[in-house]
């Protein structure tokens, strides 16, 4: 009886003619899968090593002040205006806010001139709820995209290592 169940188990993986194939178009879709998570853990990687050696730039507290809103992402507003720091020393005019305003079209604001990841370049000032964002989201990113490539990479191997019981029995 053995002897008939590997047969039919024999004559099953032979009469489908688009197995290998779709079993090929898997694996490459596994791996380009891999590629691009694995791309965007290594740029990831690389912001959360520069945010750790620019942790010792200065930032400066300020207020923003809207003067206008620009459609932004999904028609959202962007808060363009002027950021002043607190002692009145620095003046920023035209940049944008990372988040919304107060009632009042203000909002506490910190901006960091120098970085690798600058806001003198990007031309922002950042409210106090994302400022510290730039520390904690890269090594987040960072587990986010090593666990789905290692999900991914179990789940490739589970499935290797049962084809290969399958077939040698």
């Amino acid at each position: 009886m053995n002897e008939h169940v590997q047969l039919a188990q024999a004559d099953l993986r032979t009469e489908r003619p688009g197995r290998r194939r779709r079993g090929a178009l898997k694996m490459a879709g596994n791996i380009a899968y891999c590629v691009f998570f694995g791309l965007l853990f290594i740029v990831s990687l690389l912001l959360g090593i520069s945010s750790a050696f620019s942790a010792t730039q200065r930032s400066y507290s300020g207020t923003f002040t809207q003067h206008s809103c620009e459609s932004g992402y999904r028609g959202r507003c962007e808060s363009v205006g002027t950021w002043v720091s607190d002692n009145g020393s620095m003046v920023k005019k035209n940049v944008q806010l990372d988040g919304d305003v107060n009632s009042d079209g203000t909002a506490p604001a910190t901006y960091t001139p120098k970085d690798f990841n600058n806001d003198a370049e990007n031309n922002i000032v950042h409210t106090s709820t994302w400022a510290p964002a730039r520390f904690w989201l890269p090594w987040a990113l960072v587990l986010l995209f090593g666990g789905l490539i290692l999900v991914r990479a179990r789940a490739m191997r589970r499935k290797l290592l049962s084809r290969r019981a399958a077939s040698n029995p």
